[in-house]
């Protein structure tokens, strides 16, 4: 039997207890009542949700959606949210735009900055990057871009298409000391790139060829394209021997006529200086390391060009296209042959060599020499750059070409 001690401890505690467990469950069947009433789509009951629990930062903002959907001032609700939660960054941002609605930039701008030092993440500092921009503050604007640009894994594209409408350049991402992440400088090359912004490109890509990541490797080379298509030469050569400096590709350009890889090994990615082989239907094309071997099927098109490359020359018009190859199936008149242009589309080849007796065919030496034509003046080309290609053109009423054409080594000679 309980001792009378613990029986009158019992009957006193007893009550409190089931006055407590009461309460608990009279603040919980409110707080359900609150939740609830402050998602309907009634003005009253979202208001009497806000106002019986009048700390509760959540439900002040729903009351300020419901408000915004209504047509109503809302400010004022965000402005007890963020008292309510005032660490919170996404509160000072909502509350930030909405005084900046109602015409107070200065209460605006407060908000906004103090949402700025609470958080670092996108939504935050893409909000003050946007609200400076609006305010036509370049300075800040730039401030705030580079901000976001900081931010691992950002999508720089948007940052750098709103700057351009200054225009402003987000000069930081260029320094030494930015400590952002890689993609920045790659997304900002990529995106100059195609705006064709090249002196904008020239100076990322410096950067992006000192630094260690092997990532910016094809789109550089994709702008070592975009140079040598808007005649820029030079700059093509100095960012390709660049590239050969770092190891990137092979080897280096120079201005003696010498074939990057002639001998066809294929260790470089087809751009810039390298071989090119565009993927032709009924054209087959097989690395034999050292060499390759071009296989027509004949159904391949009436005129293409099998592979290329782009040469530099130097000043002299003694020059000789000479190549090793091993030939099957194509016979005279094949419509294969060599072509060597400037990037005007000139031929310097002679034309005695373009008749159909010069095709490559099965009775073709397994070494030729085909000699260029040098213009006025003892210069071979304006700019010294020309394109070497193999070509597959149809004599009209032949029938199309099938066979193969193994190539060994390509090069010239004076």
């Amino acid at each position: 039997m309980p001792h009378p001690r613990n029986q009158a401890i019992y009957f006193v505690v007893l009550p409190s207890l089931i006055l407590l467990s009461a309460a608990g469950v009279y603040i919980s069947l409110r707080m359900a009542a609150a939740s609830y009433n402050s998602l309907t789509p009634s003005l009253a009951e979202r208001n009497a949700a806000a106002s019986q629990f009048p700390g509760s930062a959540e439900y002040q903002v729903r009351l300020a959606d419901l408000r915004r959907a209504s047509g109503l001032s809302f400010t004022s609700n965000l402005a007890d949210a963020v008292r309510d939660s005032p660490r919170d960054s996404r509160l000072w941002i909502q509350l930030g735009l909405a005084e900046e609605q109602d015409g107070d930039l200065k209460r605006a701008q407060a908000s906004l900055l103090r949402a700025g030092t609470l958080g670092k993440d996108y939504d935050t500092l893409w909000t003050l990057t946007n609200f400076y921009f609006r305010r036509a503050n370049r300075e800040q604007t730039v401030s705030w871009a580079c901000a976001v640009l900081s931010i691992p894994g950002v999508d720089g594209g948007p940052v750098f298409s709103l700057l351009s409408n200054f225009p402003a350049r987000p000069d930081c991402i260029l320094h030494s000391d930015f400590s952002g992440p890689r993609n920045v400088r790659r997304d900002y090359l990529q995106w100059v790139i195609s705006k064709a912004d090249l002196d904008a490109a020239d100076r990322v890509a410096d950067i992006l060829i000192r630094e260690p990541d092997p990532e910016s490797t094809p789109l550089l080379l994709d702008y070592c394209d975009r140079l040598l298509l808007a005649r820029r030469t030079g700059a093509a050569v100095q960012l390709w021997n660049a590239l050969a400096g770092k190891g990137r590709v092979s080897a280096p350009v120079a201005a003696t006529g010498e074939l990057i890889d002639g001998d066809l090994k294929l260790a470089d990615p087809p751009h810039g200086f390298a071989w090119r082989m565009p993927p032709i239907t009924g054209v087959e094309l097989t690395s034999l390391n050292p060499g390759l071997q071009i296989s027509l099927s004949g159904t391949q098109p009436d005129r293409c060009e099998l592979l290329s490359q782009w040469v530099l020359i130097g000043s002299t018009s003694a020059h000789m296209l000479r190549f090793r190859s091993v030939v099957s199936g194509l016979g005279a008149g094949s419509g294969v042959h060599w072509r060597v242009t400037t990037p005007d589309g000139v031929n310097f080849l002679d034309p005695a060599r373009l008749e159909p007796g010069a095709d490559i065919y099965d009775g073709s030496p397994a070494e030729s020499l085909l000699p260029l034509l040098g213009p006025p003046h003892g210069s071979l080309i304006r700019g010294g750059l020309i394109h070497v290609a193999l070509v597959y053109d149809r004599v009209p009423g032949a029938v199309p070409a099938r066979g193969w054409i193994r190539l060994e080594k390509i090069w010239f000679t004076k």
